[in-house]
């Protein structure tokens, strides 16, 4: 049965036998990392204290005796600790009938203090809501932008490519990753105006997001066409990571480049191409 009753949570309760079957079931499962014998959990330290304090000491005996070493490890999951947590974590265990000498290098038993806690606070941080340039009603909400990044194994130090920019959501998560960013986007007005600041300031872009969490800018914010794009054919293995939201026609629709069916039998001469930016359709 899953953990919380959640199909995907990498935590299952499972009814064994004996030990030899858990030890069989673990010599072969070559993608469980282990398992585990609970003795108690709990949403809180005190709930778990508790919990470990109504287990059975009869049922602890086998595994607390004088004639095994032993060591308590903490094992995290969706957060991270630094060592003097882990230690101050360990020693409120004093109350559980320890009776053998810790051993640190290969004891005869190891017990595991499993904390598992997804850090949301990087949400609430990076929520649409937060940033100088607010999303428009089709920017990637920021939880979904993370898990995005996530899926697409972005790390420190890759170079990742939106071809969808937007407003930057899927970039902002990548940067906050340690990735190099770069976005293209058809519309120019994104990529260049912005919008007024609050309260009437200065003008914010899309750069403004990044200076706002302390993140590198972008190695470039391209205006770009994916259905004619520019990209060389021979660029291969420099991108580590593509993650984009293309438009699907719902909440808002595609556009490529081109003139107007109005305009289309209309001579419009480009005077400065320098400049010119190709209209669309």
């Amino acid at each position: 049965m899953p953990a919380g009753d959640l199909e995907h949570s990498p935590f299952w309760y499972v009814t064994l036998p004996s030990e030899e079957a858990a030890r069989s079931i673990g010599q072969r499962a070559l993608l469980t990392k282990m398992l585990i014998e609970v003795w108690g959990e709990g949403s809180t330290w005190e709930e778990l204290e508790a919990a470990l304090r109504a287990y059975p000491e009869a049922a602890m005996a086998p595994w607390t005796g004088p004639d095994q070493s032993f060591k308590v490890v903490v094992d995290t999951f969706g957060s991270k600790l630094s060592m003097d947590q882990q230690l101050d974590m360990i020693e409120k265990l004093e109350f559980l009938p320890f009776k053998g000498k810790v051993k640190l290098r290969s004891p005869d038993l190891q017990f595991v203090l499993l904390v598992a806690a997804a850090d949301r606070s990087v949400l609430e941080s990076y929520s649409l809501k937060r940033r100088l340039v607010p999303g428009a009603p089709t920017s990637m909400d920021a939880e979904i932008a993370f898990i995005m990044c996530n899926q697409a194994k972005v790390r420190r130090g890759q170079l990742m490519l939106d071809p969808y920019a937007g407003t930057g959501s899927i970039l902002v998560a990548a940067a906050h990753y340690g990735a190099k960013v770069m976005g293209t986007d058809i519309d120019i007005k994104v990529l260049r105006e912005g919008k007024p600041g609050p309260g009437g300031t200065d003008r914010v872009c899309i750069g403004s997001n990044f200076t706002q969490y302390g993140l590198p800018q972008p190695v470039g914010l391209i205006r770009l066409d994916t259905h004619k794009h520019p990209l060389r054919p021979d660029l291969q293995e420099v991108l580590h990571a593509i993650i984009g939201d293309p438009p699907y026609g719902v909440r808002a629709g595609g556009k490529k480049s081109g003139a107007k069916p109005e305009l289309a039998d209309k001579r419009n001469p480009i005077t400065d191409p320098s400049t010119h930016i190709p209209a669309t359709q």
